[in-house]
């Protein structure tokens, strides 16, 4: 795995992969490897992306102060980025236990002992194992805060969770128990696709200053270089977008697209608040 993509969409690329490994949950693993090879196909996330109903959300999130300002180099907004940062770790935490929390919906493995450890390993193994990656993320992620952006680990243990941080938590761990793996990764199209969207557009923006923790930390952990040393979107957000195209047909009614809608949207809300949340 890309050892310069975000947290986030390091856990994104876990679920894409730990859900090949179970049965009934669309693409197989063979399939997944080539899926992620391919050219991005945004077709399902388009539908939602570009709704007019949703373009009110996805301006205030695409035009959100945070990242304009923090782009921009100016001291108010990397200051705010600072206080972001820590908040995502919590974000980061909970995500922990939301993988946690959706192991009560992996099938019991069948009896087996695998003679080696290139034996394919049964779902449960694989969802218990990305865990702990999962937690590893955050670990490194906290580690980034305090060797990268000056923020003593003192100092994220002293602050409490903000009201936005505390509502994505919950929505995570809500959703966790009573929605299905498909919307779990619907649930994540703002912060993995968006994330990387955005930050390949400040990349491009010659008024991004780059000699910023916001440049390094945000714009550069969400992008990557393509052969030609061209930015492109992160392999997340590409493996995000594939999936969610390749296993939509598997979910076609109008109660599935209506739930898509309110995922999206509480997404979209809850990363504009946790952003805004920066300057309180």
């Amino acid at each position: 795995m890309e050892e310069n993509i975000s947290a986030r969409g390091k856990n994104a690329l876990e679920n894409i992969v730990t859900d090949a490994w179970t049965k009934n949950r669309g693409l197989s693993y063979k399939e997944v490897e080539v899926a992620l090879t391919q050219s991005i196909d945004t077709s399902f996330i388009d539908k939602l992306w570009n709704d007019p109903n949703n373009k009110p959300l996805v301006d205030k999130f695409w035009n959100n102060k945070l990242c304009r300002e923090a782009a921009k180099g100016h001291p108010e907004a990397l200051k705010a980025f600072g206080n972001y940062a820590i908040q995502d770790y919590f974000y980061l935490i909970d995500y922990v236990k939301f993988k946690a929390l959706r192991l009560v919906s992996v099938p019991n493995p069948v009896p087996n002992i695998p003679a080696s450890d290139k034996d394919p390993r049964p779902a449960l193994d694989t969802e218990t194992s990305s865990v702990g990656r999962s937690y590893g993320y955050a670990v490194e992620w906290l580690k980034k805060c305090r060797d990268g952006l000056g923020i003593p680990v003192a100092t994220v243990a002293q602050t409490e969770r903000s009201v936005a941080e505390l509502a994505y938590g919950n929505f995570l761990q809500s959703n966790a128990l009573t929605d299905d793996w498909f919307n779990a990764h619907i649930i994540v199209i703002a912060c993995v696709y968006g994330w990387s969207k955005l930050a390949l557009e400040l990349y491009n923006d010659p008024s991004t200053v780059k000699d910023t923790p916001f440049y390094k930390y945000w714009i550069m952990e969400n992008i990557q270089f393509d052969e030609a040393k061209k930015p492109v979107l992160a392999d997340s957000a590409v493996a995000l977008a594939n999936s969610l195209a390749k296993n939509e047909s598997l979910f076609s009614s109008q109660n599935d697209r209506d739930q898509y809608q309110i995922l999206f949207r509480t997404n979209l809300r809850l990363e504009i608040a946790f952003f805004d949340s920066a300057y309180d």
